[in-house]
């Protein structure tokens, strides 16, 4: 249903499925509770789009296109507001500022962690 230049990510999202998609009637229905749903409604919303009357996924794939830098601004912003409790966050962050030899260190001690079943011990103050 896409052309090649068109990315397909086939109603899903790195956190699970977004929307559920009715081939017959190409229709889609958002799952409201999907982290992706909000995500999306909340960048809409601030360039005056109410994607709850998105009704294909031809049409959500040209907001995603239109959008997709002001999308990008939006996650940047939520990853970077996180504090940094813990390794996967830290990982998020390297990421976004382009610091890809330290995200890849940081992933490194991660999986060293979980090959070695360690688990973060919390501090108190």
């Amino acid at each position: 249903m896409t052309t090649e230049d068109e990315e397909d990510p086939g109603g899903y999202d790195e956190r699970g499925e977004t929307y559920h998609h009715d081939s017959v009637s190409d229709r889609i229905q958002f799952i409201k509770e999907s982290p992706g749903y909000r995500t999306r409604r909340t960048v809409f919303r601030s360039v005056g789009v109410d994607i709850d009357k998105v009704e294909t996924e031809r049409k959500l794939y040209a907001l995603d296109r239109l959008h997709r830098d002001l999308f990008f601004e939006v996650v940047t912003a939520r990853i970077m507001s996180r504090p940094s409790t813990n390794l996967e966050n830290e990982i998020l962050k390297a990421t976004v500022l382009s610091e890809y030899e330290k995200a890849n260190a940081i992933a490194r001690r991660l999986r060293r962690r979980r090959t070695l079943g360690l688990r973060p011990v919390p501090h108190r103050d």
